[in-house]
């Protein structure tokens, strides 16, 4: 006969609490029922585990070890109950390279999902990888490596190109569009060696034979644009990096062979669970890149930057100051 797990953890009340009106109140049920059901048990069993009196509650020799045996089993059992509870109401950890997109999908998930919180990083894509596999991180958005491991489910959220930064003194300045080529011998700043986009720059570099005279490398997208305003060099970077509000246009570059793909994903095993599952899908139906008519956009060059020339790069929209 297979136990009654209901009548056994009413028994597991009263014998804590030794009081049917302590242990109904910590069980929310009434006392009648509470009492009922701790019969039930002994009846089924042919074991008597209580000693009732008019003024207390004690155990039988049967009631103490049974529950010594009840403690870790209910323990465990509350352990479960709480973790399936936070998995509606847990908090969802997202890596992401920089772009606006970001703040598109989490407008529409506090809309959609108000139970939930967002811990959001921002990564460069092989870092964001590395969390995805590590499972250090939920979701991820960014550029796929050329070998995307199999344990990977993702789809595409927009294409965007390498872009290149330069002072408003710069020649360039009033220009739309630059070949990748015109880079060489001219003084570049670069982002980090394992950004996604710094890896393109470097694959453009060597394709076009382009020999720059790189004077900064930096981790930042902040100072990176600071430096190119200020005609330092011309900083060569992933429009997924860029979106200081203060920037009006970036000068694109005309070769195919510098866009760039981003992609939300996930490890295949996240979609088993909600809410991960559902958070996969509303981001698919909300951001992913509908092929037919595509996030990427003509350049738009509708208005100058104070400090900084630059053409709109493709899918992220910047605003001057």
């Amino acid at each position: 006969m297979a136990i009654n797990v209901t009548h056994l953890r009413s028994f597991y009340y009263v014998a804590e609490a030794r009081s049917f009106t302590r242990a109904a109140q910590e069980a929310r049920v009434s006392q009648p029922t509470l009492t009922r059901q701790v019969s039930a048990l002994e009846a089924d069993y042919g074991v008597p585990l209580l000693d009732r009196t008019t003024s207390r509650v004690d155990l039988t020799q049967e009631g103490h070890q049974l529950l010594d045996l009840c403690r870790p089993v209910f323990s465990r059992l509350d352990e479960i109950e709480t973790f399936l509870k936070r998995q509606h109401t847990r908090s969802i950890r997202l890596d992401v390279v920089l772009c606006e997109v970001v703040s598109e999908i989490l407008t529409l998930a506090y809309e959609t999902f108000p139970d939930l919180t967002f811990n959001v990083r921002t990564l460069p894509s092989t870092n964001v990888m590395e969390n995805l596999l590590d499972r250090a991180a939920d979701f991820g958005l960014l550029t796929l490596p050329a070998d995307v491991p199999p344990e990977i489910e993702h789809f595409l959220v927009y294409r965007a190109r390498l872009v290149a930064l330069v002072a408003k003194s710069h020649p360039w300045s009033r220009r739309r569009s630059i070949s990748f080529r015109e880079l060489d011998g001219q003084r570049i700043i670069l982002g980090h060696t394992a950004g996604a986009s710094r890896q393109l720059i470097d694959r453009n570099f060597t394709l076009h034979d382009v020999r720059p005279q790189v004077v900064q490398v930096i981790d930042s997208s902040e100072l990176m644009i600071d430096l190119a305003e200020r005609g330092v060099g011309i900083a060569v970077t992933g429009a997924t990096g860029i979106i200081e509000k203060r920037l009006g246009l970036s000068l694109e570059f005309e070769e195919e062979s510098t866009s760039i793909d981003v992609h939300f994903a996930c490890r295949a095993e996240r979609l088993r669970t909600q809410p991960f599952k559902a958070f996969f899908t509303f981001a698919k139906r909300h951001i992913a890149l509908d092929e037919t008519s595509s996030r990427e956009q003509a350049p738009n060059h509708a208005k100058t930057s104070p400090r900084i020339r630059a053409i709109s790069a493709d899918g992220i929209r910047l605003k001057t100051e």
